[in-house]
């Protein structure tokens, strides 16, 4: 059985993908590190609201496709 958080990071991995962005890429334009992106994206580390949000803009999403949705349509 797959977990909320899961469903999450595998989001996140997606709609990064989807545009052509690397880890790295999104490190940068976030202003953190690579790892701590990576932690982000694999579930080793919860974010703000506020960080959510940024995170959601670069990925073209909202909130809600990155962090409430069970099932991801791309």
């Amino acid at each position: 059985m797959r977990k909320r958080g899961d469903l999450m990071n595998n989001a996140m991995k997606q709609y990064r993908e989807r545009i052509g962005l690397t880890q790295s890429q999104m490190a940068e334009q976030l202003g953190i590190a690579v790892s701590t992106y990576n932690m982000i994206e694999n579930g080793k580390r919860g974010v703000s609201v506020i960080f959510a949000k940024k995170i959601s803009l670069l990925l073209n999403t909202s909130i809600d496709n990155l962090f409430f949705k069970d099932v991801i349509h791309i």
